[in-house]
């Protein structure tokens, strides 16, 4: 009995996965046939299966008969992000088979600058509308207050794919380019890493805060992008400067050194990802959002079949 009742519990999680619709217990299906042969339990335990479920309680427990035989059916809504069991997400290993499996998720990380964030909530839209749980998408929303932000940056390279939306504030940002220093210390990064690189047909996207163009626009295909290195050679000259008029005070000066080896890490990183995009035939995001992102979804699709397919 009590199998039983979970083997239905993981096919309400599964059907609420991908679908809503009715379950029915008390049919058999013999492969060829359904007969009717009623249920001879008690009724599924509701508050058991929200337990089990992490609480969803989008479905309804009722009591019917047909052919003087009691039948319990389950109405189900689907969950839009899918649901856990037991901490992972399960689905059946195919149509013929009703064993379960757990769903190893593709982590997708975004990296971009918060001047052009609404274009970050555009794209995890697309994803979590096609993937589902299928896809865990990674983005600084999900630091919190007093999260340690260097830990958060270094996590980048442990992501399945790395979306990189590359504008001019990103060229110039601390935070952005410690990501990129944190993901090409992976010898694979160049596997995992999708860029969009930003121009000025992207700013009618933008609904809410409006970026200036330089703000927006990645100039990376010209003499300009050495612009970006000369940028942080400024930023390094500016912290060596401050150390200087303050090294006595060992507090402050123990942090600005901090500053400085972090900033030179940045120039070494920053020089080669600005030569790879200025050899690479980028799209900026207009054109990716027109052809429905299909390079991106071709890597995430590899990525889902390489964790659960072998």
């Amino acid at each position: 009995h009590t199998a039983y009742r979970r083997q239905r519990q993981m096919c309400i999680r599964d059907r609420a996965n991908t679908a809503d619709g009715s379950i029915i217990l008390g049919i058999e299906d013999d492969g060829v046939d359904l007969h009717v042969k009623g249920f001879p339990f008690e009724s599924p335990n509701r508050n058991e299966i929200v337990n089990l479920l992490n609480g969803f309680t989008k479905f309804s427990i009722s009591r019917t008969s047909y052919d003087q035989k009691k039948l319990i059916v389950i109405e189900i809504d689907k969950a839009i992000n899918g649901l856990k069991y037991h901490g992972d997400y399960l689905k059946f290993q195919n149509d013929y088979d009703n064993s379960v499996m757990a769903i190893e998720q593709v982590n997708v990380f975004i990296s971009y600058n918060q001047k052009i964030s609404e274009l970050g909530d555009i794209l995890q839209d697309k994803l979590e509308e096609e993937y589902s749980f299928k896809v865990k998408v990674n983005r600084d929303t999900e630091l919190n207050y007093k999260d340690n932000i260097k830990e958060f940056m270094k996590s980048i390279k442990r992501n399945d794919v790395i979306i990189s939306l590359v504008s001019g504030s990103y060229l110039k940002s601390e935070a952005c380019m410690y990501e990129m220093y944190e993901l090409t210390k992976d010898d694979n990064y160049k596997s995992k890493l999708i860029f969009i690189i930003l121009n000025k047909s992207d700013k009618s996207l933008f609904k809410k805060n409006i970026p200036s163009l330089d703000d927006l626009v990645a100039d990376v295909y010209s003499a300009n992008r050495f612009d970006y290195m000369q940028f942080w050679k400024n930023v390094s000259e500016e912290y060596k400067e401050r150390w200087e008029n303050l090294k006595d005070n060992s507090d402050t000066a123990g942090g600005l050194q901090r500053e400085i080896t972090t900033v030179g890490r940045i120039i070494s990183s920053t020089d080669k990802f600005i030569e790879m995009l200025n050899q690479s035939l980028g799209t900026n995001f207009s054109q990716m959002k027109k052809d429905n992102f299909k390079e991106l979804k071709s890597l995430i699709d590899a990525q889902y079949d390489k964790k659960n397919l072998g």
